[in-house]
């Protein structure tokens, strides 16, 4: 916390004797916004702050309510030429209390930019489905349709007229499944691989297909065991005001890209598939509204008797700019988790949110 902190405060340092030194070519934007976000939910959701998924609740309803400010980000983008970079933190990361949030580094990486390429190494966003729903609440349907989340990587990127690519090798994260205290991702020696291949039809159309591929290893009797996913992403631009958009995907033993609901991988795999789709407009200027649904449905086959099974998602939300970028946001949706053998969980979750960005 204190090392980004003073990262943070040496890079602000920069900025202001940038603008005394109009010789110096290096120029630094720092960005971000400050967010309070008020919950209520009719029922036991995980994880309190922000909505995963409805907990399983045989009694009666218990509601709970909450209130954070731990979405606040802050990032600066450097810029020098053909290099640039990026760093970027909210404040999610593990703290002492609720009042007392953790910095949470989301993205930090180094750019350079050639003639046909371009070459990225640090922590950035997975390649794959790289579309998000516009939600206010935090995660944008991780563990109820959208995968991808962020982890060290080197990406390599470019375009080729209407085409564009991008191919990665990442960090491959995954479990301990034989408990061993080796992460099965370390132990298969090999780094995760994603790619990309974006298509732009007719200007305002765009359709992207991805996937990712790891193996990983118990260095046990049972041996390695594989992570995959196929994905489509499509954005829409209906009008200058209403754009549609959304994913699919189908894969197995994604927890770690935050699919599957978050069940556990396993040596024979759980095969996942799931989407969502978002409809945004903006009626007028200072106001935006979204609305869709997302669903990640695990195959019953592949886990135990209380898994999570199935879990959808639908959400209504509205922005309004009330004075200069100080935006009163609210937002309804609707989570009903499914589990295996089980009774169906449900909640309704109400937030409001007060965001000003910079």
């Amino acid at each position: 916390m204190r090392r980004i902190i003073f990262l943070l405060l040496t890079l602000s340092v920069l900025i202001i004797a940038q603008k005394n030194n109009s010789d110096n070519k290096l120029t630094l934007q720092p960005y971000g916004f400050f967010k309070l976000d008020m919950n209520y939910d009719s029922d036991l959701m995980s994880a309190g702050n922000f909505a995963r998924w409805a907990m399983p609740n045989s009694g009666e309803a218990i509601p709970t309510s909450s209130i954070t400010a731990n979405e606040s980000r802050f990032g600066i983008n450097i810029n020098k030429g053909d290099i640039s970079g990026k760093v970027e933190i909210d404040f999610y990361g593990v703290g002492s209390a609720e009042n007392k949030g953790g910095a949470l580094l989301r993205k930090v990486y180094a750019e350079a930019k050639f003639e046909n390429f371009t070459i990225r190494g640090g922590q950035d966003s997975d390649v794959i489905s790289p579309l998000v729903p516009s939600t206010i609440n935090y995660p944008v349907a991780w563990w109820a349709g959208n995968i991808g989340y962020r982890r060290p990587m080197l990406k390599l990127f470019g375009d080729l007229n209407t085409i564009n690519w991008t191919i990665a090798l990442a960090r491959n994260i995954g479990g301990d499944l034989n408990n061993d205290g080796i992460d099965d991702g370390s132990a298969g020696i090999l780094p995760e691989v994603q790619g990309r291949l974006g298509f732009t039809l007719l200007e305002n159309y765009a359709v992207g297909l991805s996937g990712h591929f790891a193996q990983l290893d118990t260095l046990g009797e049972e041996g390695k065991y594989e992570s995959w996913s196929a994905n489509i992403d499509l954005n829409l631009n209906i009008t200058p005001k209403i754009t549609l958009s959304g994913e699919a995907f189908v894969g197995s033993n994604i927890a770690g890209m935050l699919g599957g609901i978050a069940n556990a991988s396993t040596f024979d795999g759980v095969d996942t598939q799931g989407g969502w789709i978002n409809l945004k407009m903006n009626p007028k200027e200072g106001c935006t509204i979204s609305t869709g649904i997302s669903i990640d449905d695990p195959c019953d086959c592949d886990l135990n008797d209380g898994a999570r099974i199935k879990n959808t998602m639908i959400f209504a939300n509205v922005y309004h700019d009330i004075l200069q970028g100080f935006l009163v946001g609210f937002e309804v949706s609707q989570w009903t988790t499914e589990y295996k053998n089980m009774d169906t969980a449900s909640a309704l979750r109400g937030q409001l949110a007060i965001l000003y960005k910079f």
